[in-house]
């Protein structure tokens, strides 16, 4: 057989083989498509041709190891699988198997012709399998991906810093105001917008998003840039778990001289923003006061739509509803505070399971089936079975009770315990409670679980998606006028459903800004999604209106007792100019 070149053999040297036991199998020399039938295929003493040898081991080698492809346009790589035989030689086999491995994406023929997605980079591995042995290898790859976006009418522009030193002084950079430096964005909803400030007369920023395998340049002489589909795929989902890093250039670009006329500027480190996937598809409804109703908006939508509001019937929808963790029925106020209840399948809003005017109610919660309701009424908890219409009675609590909710679990209800109050949603000196739901269906006694504090006022507890922490509401001093309903200095904690410190969730909570209603969303890996409304400004957007705003929750660092939050996220797709209060998810949780 014809010896292996030097070029192969470096090649062969760098893929680790998988050794096992073989059987037969037909080969061919490196550089020779053909079986070599000179070598082996004489025939035997009888006349019939020899079995050839036995493979000892397979290797797959690519001929190269790292690949660039821009946005749209697939690359291909050869790879060849390489065989040991039992008689000390090595060639290329022929007839092997190939497959991508974990779906990575692009395609294979059976030649080992390997093309790269045009979508998204990485590295991915391809196996070839040789049938007759049973033997496995894989090459990787590393495929990075470039694109570049120049929304410029000056074609110099499409790459203007080539060639070009940068100054790394953070007096003259730009300064990225959003998404936050620090911040998690879920790989689900729609594409952020890019906003950033450019000090002195700069009139044009380089944008560069990297990951470890994708590259997006983009080149603008406005301060935000919104990435199309296309581009966010390639950033965040194949890639998801990865961080993205933000890098802004600024100058003065003379479009006739086609050059920068100063030396441009960036800051001395870049931003660092984190990717990962929410878990679960579904929706978002919020109240939206100057509409008087309700608002929803899909996970990757990027507008939001009127479900429930004054023109759907003879009711104005306030402005509490609270979702269970799986079915479709949602709690929600019509006509206000001290006004109605309702329940409703979120399909067929206009159709109410519980219709209005039969029972009053302030803040709502259900069981995790949709088959019982406890509303808030002037201090007091009352229980309700909905399909039957039914008032059952009075839940256990202590002090003036408001904001009950109840576990995904099933087994526990959180409510504050008040001291005073001008209403149900305006309450002070309060405390976190719990009720145990005993399996016939009963409540056990109640129990502090964060205890009332005359300097503190605590509200607006929820359950999260493990029922294993409870988020709420907290601020300092009581104000008569403005205390659980519309507090500036409202903050959010969680604390853990068995006991022991609040923990203030500072990188989510901007001081001043009334960080009130959290309400969490579903749950996925080691994070959860905690979604509140702030009066924290949205870039350049928004300054002083409430938003919905949702920050990540990191349940290993909640544990050991440390802020476990990253700062939060805009809901895309709402309007900014409205006032958004009271989030909640529909499914609010994941499925067990």
């Amino acid at each position: 057989m014809k010896a292996v070149s030097r070029k192969l053999a470096h090649l062969i040297a760098l893929v680790v083989p998988l050794a096992v036991a073989g059987c037969y199998s037909y080969y061919g020399s490196p550089g020779d498509s053909s079986s070599d039938d000179d070598d082996f295929l004489a025939d035997d003493d009888d006349g019939s041709p020899p079995s050839p040898p036995s493979v000892t081991s397979l290797q797959c080698v690519a001929e190269m190891s790292n690949v660039t492809v821009l946005l749209g346009q697939p690359e291909t790589v050869q790879l060849q699988a390489v065989a040991e035989f039992e008689d000390g030689t090595s060639g290329f086999l022929e007839v092997v198997d190939w497959s991508i491995v974990d779906d990575f994406g692009g395609s294979v023929t059976s030649s080992g012709l390997y093309t790269t997605p045009a979508n998204h980079g990485g590295l991915v591995a391809v196996e070839a399998l040789h049938q007759l042995s049973g033997l496995v290898a894989q090459c990787y790859i590393e495929v990075h991906l470039e694109a570049t976006d120049n929304v410029t009418e000056d074609p110099a522009l499409v790459d203007p810093l080539h060639g070009v030193s940068t100054t790394t002084d953070d007096s003259c950079a730009a300064v990225l105001s959003y998404p936050l430096d620090g911040a998690v964005l879920p790989t689900e909803l729609a594409a952020p917008r890019f906003m950033w400030t450019v000090p002195g007369a700069s009139n044009t920023s380089v944008l560069e998003l990297t990951t470890q395998y994708v590259r997006v340049t983009v080149v603008t002489h406005e301060t935000s840039w919104t990435p199309e589909g296309g581009q966010w795929f390639a950033l965040t989902e194949p890639n998801s778990g990865e961080p993205l890093k933000v890098r802004i250039v600024t100058g003065t670009w003379d479009n006739g001289l086609s050059a920068f006329t100063d030396t441009p500027c960036e800051a001395t480190s870049q931003v660092t923003l984190g990717v990962s996937p929410i878990g679960v598809l579904g929706n978002v409804y919020y109240w939206n006061p100057e509409t008087e109703g309700l608002w929803t908006v899909g996970i990757g939508a990027s507008q939001a739509v009127s479900w429930l509001g004054s023109d759907t019937g003879p009711y104005c929808v306030g402005c509490h509803s609270v979702n269970l963790h799986n079915p479709d029925r949602m709690a929600v106020n019509f006509g206000g505070g001290n006004r109605w209840a309702g329940v409703v399948d979120v399909n067929a809003p206009n159709n109410p399971v519980l219709p209005a005017e039969t029972r009053h109610g302030n803040f709502f919660t259900l069981n995790p089936d949709g088959t019982r309701l406890v509303r808030s009424y002037h201090g007091v908890l009352y229980l309700d079975d909905i399909d039957n219409d039914v008032e059952i009675g009075i839940l256990p609590t202590t002090g003036y009770a408001s904001h009950p909710d109840w576990s995904p679990d099933g087994t526990r209800i959180v409510y504050s315990s008040c001291g005073s109050n001008n209403n149900d949603w305006n309450v002070w000196n309060c405390g976190i409670h719990h009720i145990d739901v005993l399996p016939n269906g009963s409540f056990g006694a109640d129990s502090p679980l964060v205890p009332s504090d005359s300097d503190w006022n605590y509200y607006y507890p929820s359950f999260s998606p493990d029922s294993s922490w409870v988020s709420f509401n907290r601020h300092a001093g009581n104000d008569d006028d403005n205390n659980s309903n519309n507090n500036d200095g409202a903050e959010v904690m969680i604390v853990p459903v068995w006991g022991g410190a609040p923990i203030l969730l500072a990188q989510a909570s901007m001081p001043g800004r009334c960080n009130s209603w959290p309400r969490w969303g579903p749950g996925q890996g080691e994070y959860g999604w905690l979604s509140f409304s702030s009066r924290r400004p949205y870039g350049s957007v928004t300054n002083g209106n409430a938003q919905v705003w949702m920050s990540a929750i990191d349940f290993n660092l909640a544990v050991q007792g440390v802020d476990p939050s990253f700062p939060p996220i805009w809901l895309p797709g709402q309007d900014p100019a409205g006032s958004n209060h009271t989030p909640v998810w529909v499914p609010r949780y994941s499925a067990p």
